[in-house]
């Protein structure tokens, strides 16, 4: 049978679960069915009692279907009803790189293997600063003016590539953010690409500039972006403004010494005696591009609301509506995917919007069925 017949003529997914049928045989999946009254192709009513295709159901289930992300590269053959499970971690789904660590204006995206683009593209458009090292001391030159602007500013990030016996292969960001509202200064640790094992960490100390005494020392898990995007979980150290100035006073320039090794101590590399030194400037951050782990404590949450795809529940932060099915909500993360991207979305910042939308949702939902015919959509 021909993809196209098995697909659902309205959203073009395989039908994950029931099949319907109008009276002349034309097929809608159980999505699309719940906000339609008459079929899209013939206009007759599909009644009180709808009727379900039951032999094409039986069909479909015998069969297996390519993975959504096939033109990536992935060879799995699921059945129906894994499709969209599979699509979110699937080892083959396009990243958006720079919107999982934070960049959200950003549209880059790759795969973790591709180190010499991964690289190339945070130099480039990032203005990040290359290291061969795991241990190097980072100083924030413009510290003190960075600290106390009106708005938040983040510090060009830091890359270490990596080649030894004890990591192969790896791309680790460093990153340095100043949180306006907050007044805190955060720093996180992912590893871009390479080897998943072992684990690792990373160990931020703050010393003090003259005699190089530690002030303070945090050590956290480094995130891997092997991980799904909705669990990524980037960890990091936030530290208040009030704790560094208290220790500190008021300083211009600040050193923090960064240390990634393996989380076995026993597989921890030696210590290296006099650290490379490498200096980093901030620039105004958008409002967009904060670091996904600070910007997760002030995120809105769409109470009730459960995203389809990963069944995130409540979805967080932004919160996207399919306006052509009925209760079809993903969240950020899911809607980068590319499923369902025949239909049209609107996205939903916050709660308050989302019942401004649900009020209207039915004189939308008959605009946007009076304008298909008159376009001849399903002609």
């Amino acid at each position: 049978m021909d993809d196209e017949h098995q697909k659902c003529p309205i959203c073009m997914d395989i039908p994950e679960k029931e099949i319907y049928q109008c009276v002349g045989g034309h097929i809608i999946c159980h999505i699309c069915i719940a906000n339609l009254s008459t079929c899209p192709q013939c206009r007759e009513p599909y009644g009180a009692k709808k009727i379900r295709n039951r032999i094409l159901e039986q069909i479909l289930d015998k069969q297996t279907f390519d993975c959504l992300h096939v033109e990536g590269g992935c060879v799995e053959k699921l059945k129906r009803q894994e499709l969209l499970k599979h699509a979110v971690i699937c080892p083959q789904k396009p990243i958006f790189l720079c919107k999982i660590l934070g960049y959200h204006n950003c549209n880059f995206q790759v795969h973790p293997s591709d180190r010499k683009r991964i690289v190339q593209h945070f130099k480039k458009r990032h203005s990040a600063q290359i290291k061969s090292t795991n241990k190097f001391c980072l100083w924030h030159a413009d510290f003190g003016v960075a600290t106390e602007a009106l708005k938040d500013r983040e510090w060009n990030p830091i890359l270490l590539t990596l080649n030894n016996q004890w990591c192969k292969d790896s791309v680790f960001m460093i990153a340095g953010f100043f949180d306006s509202t907050r007044k805190s200064v955060s720093w996180r640790c992912i590893q871009l690409c390479g080897n998943d094992e072992p684990n690792y960490e990373v160990e931020f100390t703050m010393v003090q500039e003259q005699e190089k005494i530690p002030l303070f020392k945090w050590t956290v898990p480094v995130s891997n972006l092997n991980s799904p995007a909705q669990k990524l979980g980037v960890k990091y150290v936030e530290i208040p403004l009030s704790d560094i100035h208290s220790s500190l006073g008021k300083i211009s320039k600040i050193p923090i010494q960064v240390v990634v090794q393996p989380s076995n101590l026993f597989e921890k590399p030696g210590i290296i005696k006099k650290p490379v030194e490498v200096w980093t400037y901030s620039s105004e951050a958008k409002s967009a591009d904060k670091p996904q782990g600070v910007e997760n404590n002030q995120q809105e949450v769409h109470a009730t609301i459960e995203c389809l795809l990963c069944e995130q529940n409540p979805i967080l932060g932004k919160r996207y509506k399919c306006l052509q099915c009925y209760e079809f909500n993903l969240c950020e993360n899911c809607k980068s995917l590319g499923v369902h991207d025949y239909h049209i979305f609107a996205t939903i910042s916050t709660p308050r919007q989302g019942e401004v939308l649900e009020s209207v949702f039915p004189q939308i939902c008959q605009q946007l069925e009076l304008a298909s015919i008159t376009a001849g959509v399903y002609d």
